[in-house]
């Protein structure tokens, strides 16, 4: 196997950068903060209230909550949690 230097032409120069291409990658990925979020997917909204996701099924149903879909991602609105006292 090549050295780096031969390998790349470049010398560390292109190993280096990618620690940081890495680190700016992670911090898009990261999800907003709770106070900035607009809804929450069903599992987080159970995780953040404390209701089991059957119930959040069957309140779906009955049309007491409303969700948006986005593709096959049903979210709940952040005003449905405080319209119903959850938040």
């Amino acid at each position: 196997m090549l050295p780096n230097t031969l390998r790349f032409g470049r010398g560390d120069s292109r190993m280096s950068s990618k620690p940081r291409k890495a680190k700016r990658a992670a911090a898009r990925r990261q999800a907003p903060r709770t106070s900035e979020r607009l809804g929450y997917r069903l599992h987080e909204f159970c995780a953040l209230t404390g209701v089991s996701e059957t119930t959040v099924w069957r309140w779906i149903r009955d049309k007491q909550i409303k969700i948006v879909t986005i593709g096959s991602v049903k979210i709940v609105p952040k005003s449905e949690a405080v319209r119903l006292g959850l938040l």
